[in-house]
C-alpha cells in the first residue's frame, strides 16, 4: 500500500475538531520538546507528513497520522516505518491495541473495543496472527503472548476497576469474554491458595505477589453487593454492580471449561476472603 486518502486533512469541519484535539498533544510536547520539534509534529498530526528530522517512535506514528482506523494503520507500518524497524514495529503494534488505544487523539471506548476484538478477536487463540503486515514482510506475524502474564494483567486493572472513582474508562471491562477465554491457557500454580513466598511462575515473577491479585479479583464477586463498594458516584457505582453480576455469571457459566484448582481457589475466596 503505497498510497491512502487523506482528502479529510483539507475538510473544514475536520481541521477543526482536529485542532481541539491537537490541544492536549501540544501541552504535553511543550514539557520536553523545543518550538521546532512541535512544529513538525503538528504537520505530522495534520497532514500525515513526516519529515526526516522527526524523531518520533513507532506508536505515536500510529496514533498521530491524521487518520485512525485499518486502512491507515496498515499505511503507516509499510510506508512510514523503516525495515531494520520492523521488530520494534511488531512489539509497537501489540502494545498499541493493547494498551494504548485510549491514548488515540478523539478514539471512544467503543471503536478501541471493536479494533482490540479485530486484532485479537472474541476469545483467546494462541495460533492467531496480526491482521496487519509489518514492513516488507509478506507473511502475518503470529501474536505471541504469555497466557497467565496476561491473565495477572486483566485482574489486577478490573480489581481497580471496580474500586476506582474516575468516570475514565478503557475497553477492558467490556470484553470479559476474551480475558476468561484464557483460562485453560493459564499457569495453574497460579490458583495456588497457600503459595510460599520462595514459589514463582516463569515469565510471571512471585507466586505469591501474583497469586494474591488473583484472590483479590475474586474476592470482588463476593464482597459486593454484600459491602458497600467505595465508590460515591451513583452511577459509576451501578456500572461496577452490572460488569461485576455480569462477569460473575460468564464465570460460573464455563464450568468444567476451568482447572479444580480455579474452582477450589474460587470457593476458598468465597469463605474466606483474599486471605
Amino acid at each position: 500500500m503505497s498510497s491512502i486518502d487523506l482528502s479529510c486533512t483539507t475538510d473544514p469541519e475536520w481541521i477543526a475538531q482536529r485542532e481541539k484535539l491537537w490541544v492536549p498533544v501540544e501541552k504535553e510536547l511543550k514539557v520536553d520538546c523545543t518550538k521546532k520539534y512541535i512544529q513538525q509534529f503538528r504537520v505530522y498530526f495534520f497532514t500525515g507528513e513526516l519529515n526526516p528530522e522527526l524523531e518520533i517512535n513507532i506508536l505515536m506514528r500510529l496514533q498521530m497520522f491524521p487518520r485512525f482506523d485499518l486502512e491507515s494503520i496498515q499505511f503507516v507500518l509499510q510506508n512510514l516505518v523503516r525495515h531494520e524497524e520492523s521488530d520494534k514495529t511488531y512489539y509497537a503494534v501489540i502494545g498499541l491495541f493493547k494498551s494504548y488505544l485510549p491514548s488515540v487523539p478523539g478514539m471512544t471506548t467503543e471503536k478501541s473495543k471493536d479494533m482490540f476484538i479485530y486484532v485479537f478477536g472474541e476469545t483467546y487463540d494462541p495460533e492467531r496472527c496480526l491482521p496487519f503486515l509489518i514492513v516488507y514482510e509478506k507473511s502475518y506475524r503470529r501474536i505471541e503472548t504469555n497466557p497467565t502474564d496476561e491473565f495477572v494483567g486483566f485482574c489486577s486493572l478490573m480489581y481497580l476497576y471496580t474500586r476506582k472513582e474516575s468516570s475514565y474508562i478503557n475497553y477492558r471491562p467490556l470484553i470479559p469474554k476474551y480475558w476468561l477465554s484464557i483460562f485453560p491457557y493459564v499457569d495453574t500454580k497460579l490458583f495456588t491458595i497457600n503459595p510460599k513466598s520462595s514459589d514463582s511462575i516463569d515469565g510471571v515473577g512471585s507466586l505469591e505477589l501474583f497469586g494474591g491479585m488473583i484472590k483479590l479479583f475474586l474476592h470482588c464477586f463476593f464482597e459486593y453487593p454484600n459491602r458497600k463498594i467505595r465508590i460515591s458516584d451513583e452511577s459509576l457505582l451501578q456500572q461496577r454492580k452490572l460488569w461485576l453480576q455480569q462477569t460473575k455469571a460468564l464465570i460460573l457459566e464455563g464450568g468444567d471449561k476451568y482447572p479444580d484448582k480455579f474452582w477450589e481457589l474460587w470457593h476458598h475466596v468465597e469463605k474466606n476472603g483474599p486471605k
